[in-house]
């Protein structure tokens, strides 16, 4: 009887995570792990409806790409295994769980993303490569600081600030930036690299 009534609580799980996108549930939800993936991966491809119940649109659309990366987050490679077709890396919710997998694998999907004719997939793509300290992960959004996209040059530069190193200094000094904004953002992200590499630097001084 338990096994009959198991999916339904995953599935009850997921839509208070939606509707609600509290701590509380997204923790509830994240603990169902492979099975909750697999009811995920049904939901996102449309074999599932969820009809959550009392939610804006809008929180709806944060709320599940919060759960996505806190389920990916919390079981890394079961993420991996259940969402491993590459076709399904034109879905932001998908793109928003390998931005939370810290995985060689997950690295090379965001950076094939960025370079797909949707901006709003690049974007996407850029938060999830901003999340980690990868050589890859910085030369892509060393690239796509210069995207035709604002949002997409945006998240690109918020990366670069947050994980980028010295291997990209001499783009960013040399970006002709659009708007004084973005020259601003550049300036930021240049002064971080440069104290994460003092601290570095500090932290290993020569014998």
């Amino acid at each position: 009887m338990e096994n009959e009534t198991l999916p339904g609580e995953i599935r009850e799980r997921l839509r208070r995570a939606v509707e609600r996108g509290t701590d509380h549930d997204l923790d509830a939800w994240a603990a169902t792990g492979l099975q909750g993936l697999r009811l995920l991966l049904d939901h996102l491809t449309g074999a599932l409806e969820l009809e959550p119940r009392d939610v804006h649109a809008r929180d709806e659309i944060d709320n599940l790409r919060a759960a996505v990366a806190a389920i990916a987050a919390a079981h890394p490679d079961d993420f991996l295994d259940v969402f491993g077709d590459p076709d399904l890396d034109g879905s932001g919710y998908v793109l928003a769980g390998l931005g939370s997998v810290d995985d060689p694998r997950a690295t090379h999907r965001l950076s094939r993303a960025a370079r797909a004719p949707d901006p709003s997939i690049r974007m996407d793509a850029a938060i999830g490569l901003g999340r980690r300290r990868s050589s890859s992960a910085v030369a892509t959004l060393v690239e796509l600081i210069t995207d035709p996209d604002y949002l997409v040059r945006y998240h690109a530069l918020e990366g670069l600030a947050a994980v980028g190193d010295g291997s990209a200094l001499a783009a960013l000094r040399d970006l002709a930036a659009p708007t004084p904004f973005e020259r601003r953002l550049a300036d930021e992200a240049i002064a971080r690299i440069l104290a994460r590499t003092s601290s570095l630097d500090q932290s290993h001084p020569e014998s």
